[in-house]
């Protein structure tokens, strides 16, 4: 047995941010974007600017449009219909059943954790209710269970300190809490019951980086340059009003005169000759327009945000690059969306799952549908890819086109019974079924239901998947069958095999 030293154990280094009294360490130059400062501009710029608020609708609508589920091939079947119940990501048209003040929403849940974008971080307070299984969970579970009441948002701006340890954990929050009567308390929320999300974080900086960051002084000098512009109209849209005086007149008394000269459709002045002559005096010279300005710092910002698309249209010219634009941005969205999976899995589900059924007990992952720019293709094309040998049509096919179409799932049960053609086999001859750990004949990694854009990591397998055996996927038979009759032999077979596999198990 090999030997190692004890010095490899220990951590001498840190991260090189710290917390001193709870206020995160950064290396922020700007005095008004360092943390707890940043939180209350960040949120004025995304509460009072068209383009900012432009640029979060257009990151943050997409990735709560797309589909999330929980996959997992090592997990029991009971764990997993447990998590996608307490998540609410119960299966399309299931229904949902009333639950008496627990449960969370999960797009509601997204849109806050969400908010890690332009304020860098958003932490969560994790409360659980014990009680008995729900009658949509399943049989097999535990009598007794912690299931997820609430994930409370803790907004950023209500946050008073952020604890971290030496080695750059995370260790707790404080928060500044009021009460009924108008105090305001300090409470202190530990790490074990946090979900915090941290956008871009490096090292021991647990306030993250919003993607504001880039457009400050954008927005900054934008607003500048719009309220100029508006004081500029107001002021100098009439003119400006000037009161000449003479000797038997007073200073006070025209200044008095011009400061109240209005603009309007009864605006008018009555001097007495002699005493008092007002003029109205334009600009002269050469004007500076801040249009130009405001249109630079308004695509900066879009820039900043790899949103670079929603500058196109307004000129002419340039649309050539809206689809390349596109494509960063949608690649984009897909690492927050990931970043976004991997937290829940590792600090929603992997906690409620130990929780309820020990450490040792595998878990589940949050997956989300691959974000595309692109449409679904249409039948010709799928037709085309079919009869090319390019793609073969099976039920999770099927059942991602529905998907994605927003159609209603297949149900087995009223397929008519269709003879399978000669290079398909029947439910008899197939024999690459993967059932109780059976890996079949294939060894390739088979996508289970409803994995579309992505589907189960490399490696893993979904059991109670059926395959087409390899020497089949291309055979000539096809060639010349339409999609419509393709699928329905698929489903067909599918049900039937089905059927013989629940009269065995009686």
């Amino acid at each position: 047995m090999p030997t190692f030293p004890t010095s490899i154990t220990v951590e001498r280094g840190a991260p090189g941010q710290a917390a001193v009294a709870g206020i995160p360490e950064s290396f922020e130059a700007t005095p008004e974007l360092k943390w707890p400062a940043s939180m209350a501009v960040y949120d004025q710029m995304r509460r009072s600017d068209a383009q900012v608020i432009s640029v979060l609708r257009a990151v943050t609508l997409p990735i709560r449009r797309t589909t999330f589920r929980v996959a997992g091939e090592d997990v029991d079947p009971r764990v997993l219909r447990f998590v996608e119940s307490e998540l609410g990501l119960d299966p399309e048209g299931t229904g949902r059943r009333r639950r008496r003040r627990e449960g969370i929403s999960f797009d509601s849940f997204l849109s806050h954790a969400l908010l890690m974008l332009p304020f860098g971080h958003m932490p969560f307070e994790q409360v659980y209710a014990v009680g008995p299984p729900h009658p949509d969970q399943g049989d097999g579970l535990p009598p007794r269970l912690a299931h997820i009441r609430k994930l409370g948002p803790r907004m950023p701006r209500t946050l008073s300190a952020i604890e971290v340890a030496r080695d750059g954990g995370l260790e707790a929050i404080k928060q500044h809490v009021t009460r009924p009567d108008g105090w305001v308390d300090e409470v202190r929320i530990p790490v074990d019951r946090l979900v915090f999300f941290a956008n871009e974080r490096e090292g021991a900086d647990w306030v993250g980086t919003s993607i504001l960051r880039g457009a400050y002084k954008h927005w900054l000098v934008k607003d500048s340059l719009i309220r100029v512009g508006a004081m500029a109209c107001e002021r100098n849209g009439m003119g400006v009003p000037v009161v000449y005086y003479g000797a038997e007149g007073s200073r006070d008394e025209a200044l008095g005169l011009a400061r109240a000269f209005r603009a309007g459709e009864d605006a008018g002045a009555a001097i007495p000759e002699g005493t008092y002559r007002l003029d109205l005096v334009g600009v002269t010279g050469q004007v500076r327009d801040e249009l130009p300005l405001v249109k630079y710092h308004d695509e900066s910002i879009g820039r900043s945000a790899l949103a670079m698309f929603l500058n196109l249209g307004h000129d002419r010219g340039a649309r050539s690059l809206g689809e390349t634009f596109v494509d960063y941005f949608v690649m984009a969205l897909g690492a927050v969306t990931a970043e976004v999976c991997e937290t829940i899995t590792e600090h929603v589900i992997r906690d409620l799952v130990e929780l309820n059924f020990g450490a040792e007990e595998a878990y589940p992952e949050l997956l989300a549908d691959e974000l595309t720019p692109e449409s679904l293709p249409t039948a010709d094309g799928l037709k085309s890819l079919v009869d090319a040998g390019l793609l073969t049509p099976d039920a999770e096919l099927e059942s991602y086109l529905r998907r994605r179409s927003g159609l209603p799932e297949a149900d087995p049960d009223d397929v008519p019974p269709v003879e399978m053609p000669p290079g398909l086999p029947g439910p008899e001859g197939i024999s690459d079924v993967i059932e109780d750990g059976d890996q079949g004949d294939d060894d390739s990694p088979v996508p289970g239901a409803g994995d579309a854009g992505g589907g189960n990591p490399a490696g893993r397998r979904r059991r109670g998947a059926v395959r087409v055996p390899a020497h089949t996927r291309k055979a000539p038979e096809f060639a010349g069958e339409t999609l419509e009759a393709l699928e329905a032999r698929l489903a067909a077979a599918t049900a039937r095999l089905a059927a013989r596999k629940a009269a065995g198990r009686r």
